[in-house]
């Protein structure tokens, strides 16, 4: 169990605040996530997600009726701001679970 301080928990909210306030901005939800994916469809690995966000995300993407802009490049695109916005929670819980036999 954590004891947090109240200035702790405060400089948390602000940095959460922060993140959901840019993410809300339209021109910030079309930067991070609608987008051209870096690496084509075809070279990366197979993965299943629902049918029902499937076929939300390609509501989405077919908006922009641009064929660089599809359901990969958008999952794509959504992992890797969430492996950046967690990167130090997911270090913490790795290091908080993974015990090196050499200490």
């Amino acid at each position: 169990m954590e004891n947090n301080t109240p200035g702790q928990k405060k400089k948390k909210n602000r940095r959460y605040f922060k993140r959901t306030t840019a993410i809300k901005r339209k021109d910030g939800y079309e930067s991070l996530f609608i987008r051209k994916s870096p690496v084509p469809g075809r070279q990366g690995k197979t993965t299943y997600i629902r049918k029902e966000f499937f076929d939300r995300i390609q509501q989405i993407t077919r908006l922009y009726n641009n064929p660089d802009i599809s359901v990969y490049s958008y999952v794509d695109a959504v992992l890797e701001q969430h492996l950046e916005y967690y990167k130090l929670e997911m270090k913490e819980i790795h290091d908080k679970l993974y015990k090196s036999p050499y200490e």
